[in-house]
């Protein structure tokens, strides 16, 4: 049997912690489920340590940043990226419209079954999964002035740094460039080598938007923020630069330039987002 385990933002995930996903591994029959993104992180972070993982085996897991892993019957592990997906790969739409809609019973159900099922899902995860089903393209639409201006915190103004974009296709590449050198040599990415200030000039002088579209575009390509001084302090950069190396492969991929047209829009979209809330996924 076979245990496959997805992560697709948004999506309602039904294995949502650790404890979950050993529940299900353990069943006895084939499974197929959208895993949270902290399930994900802890499986990759298990890959770290050691790349056959016994209680993996059988079990393969799509991962949001184009990477996928699959663990044999002895608990080996294979990586896959997105420019040679395995068979087994699927999209969120094709999840949406088969896998989805027959762990909730749906797949032969009525409308009325599905129409009930949609409303019990909050908004934002409804908008996803009909987006999913219908070819909406939601993520297409322009949302309205007064839409965007009623976000952000209503009690008074938000402190935490907001997303931003430089709107230069080529300080992009120079960015990507820097990152890319940090992760060859297994140096932490931290905000003063990609912005490639040298060690002169202190973090603080340069301009705050071109820090805070530093930062829009880490967490863009990553799937977090740039570390910190906390994690440059536990020391271990080569497994750091090891655990995101995937993700920047993943951009190149599919080009860097076609990625930063498609992450410049969805931050226009975005609006008053901050860097914290960012998600970015390119299709």
């Amino acid at each position: 049997m076979i245990h496959a385990f997805f992560e697709f933002p948004l999506l309602p995930a039904k294995v949502t912690d650790v404890s979950k996903l050993k529940e299900v591994i353990n069943s006895d029959s084939s499974t197929s489920f959208v895993m949270a993104p902290e399930v994900a992180k802890f499986v990759k972070d298990a890959l770290v340590i050691n790349t056959t993982i016994g209680s993996f085996k059988n079990t393969r897991f799509q991962f949001a940043d184009g990477t996928y892993i699959a663990f044999d019957s002895k608990g080996k592990s294979t990586l896959f990226h997105s420019d040679n997906p395995p068979d087994w790969a699927r999209t969120k739409r094709e999840y949406s419209r088969t896998q989805w809609l027959t762990n909730h019973g749906l797949l032969d159900a009525p409308a009325k079954a599905l129409i009930a099922k949609m409303l019990e899902i909050p908004l934002k995860e409804r908008r996803e999964i009909a987006d999913n089903l219908f070819n909406l393209d939601l993520d297409k639409l322009i949302p309205s002035v007064g839409a965007r201006s009623s976000a952000g915190n209503r009690n008074g103004k938000s402190t935490k740094p907001k997303i931003s974009d430089l709107g230069s296709v080529e300080y992009f590449l120079n960015f990507f460039a820097r990152l890319r050198e940090c992760v060859t040599t297994d140096t932490f990415p931290i905000l003063q080598k990609l912005m490639d200030l040298g060690e002169q000039v202190s973090v603080n002088q340069a301009p705050t938007s071109v820090k805070q579209a530093v930062r829009t575009y880490y967490k863009a390509v990553c799937g977090e923020q740039i570390p910190n001084n906390k994690v440059v302090e536990k020391g271990y950069p080569e497994l750091y630069c090891m655990r995101i190396k995937p993700a920047i492969e993943a951009v190149e991929a599919v080009g860097l330039d076609s990625y930063y047209a498609t992450l410049s829009a969805a931050i226009g979209l975005a609006g008053d987002c901050t860097i914290a809330d960012f998600d970015f996924h390119y299709q």
